[in-house]
């Protein structure tokens, strides 16, 4: 009896050793022509940034040519100096305004000062008038109490004598005293709650 064969001649698996390279072959080309895209495009994208770069610097010294020689700008930099001065004495005007204040409040209210300079050190000359030589001797009085004198020290007097303002005559001296100048420094105002002296 011949023996059949089912599943007959043609249905035999085949595998073909000769196509197998022919695929990696088209996948190499495929990934290097991708990679050559690539590539390429990051090459554009290079000079394109670098050329944008070159003309937003090119830009930029332009406009800084433009400022330097802008009239304006000399104008602009007085006006700078201008603040910056103002700045300055305003903030020196608010570290003096202090002393004055202090010393008003320790000076006796029948005196009158004619002149008064102070130095940054701490050294301040007043010329000061009273009707008498009784309110001289309580005017320095007043700086030997504590609660007046805790920011004047070391006062001396000098020229004491008669002074004659129109038709009212008074006594005039010199004063030198130094003042506390951390207090100067100081932003607070003191809370002291002391009387001005009578």
């Amino acid at each position: 009896m011949p023996q059949i064969n089912l599943l007959g001649q043609n249905n035999r698996p085949t595998f073909s050793l000769g196509k197998s390279p022919l695929y990696l072959v088209r996948l190499f080309i495929v990934i290097f022509i991708g990679l050559l895209v690539y590539w390429a495009y990051l090459f554009v994208q290079t000079k394109f940034t670098t050329k944008q770069v070159a003309t937003t610097q090119d830009s930029i010294i332009k406009t800084q040519k433009s400022i330097l020689a802008d009239e304006n700008r000399k104008k602009l930099l007085v006006k700078q100096g201008q603040l910056r001065a103002a700045n300055t004495l305003i903030t020196e005007e608010e570290f003096w305004s202090r002393l004055l204040p202090e010393l008003a409040r320790v000076t006796l209210k029948s005196a009158s000062y004619i002149s008064f300079s102070a130095t940054a050190n701490g050294i301040a000359r007043v010329s000061v008038a009273v009707p008498s030589y009784k309110d001289f001797d309580q005017f320095l009085q007043v700086f030997d109490l504590p609660e007046f004198n805790s920011h004047f020290s070391h006062i001396t007097v000098s020229q004491v004598g008669k002074y004659q303002q129109g038709d009212v005559q008074s006594v005039r001296f010199d004063m030198t005293l130094q003042y506390d100048s951390g207090f100067l420094k100081g932003a607070a105002k003191d809370n002291t709650s002391t009387e001005q002296a009578k």
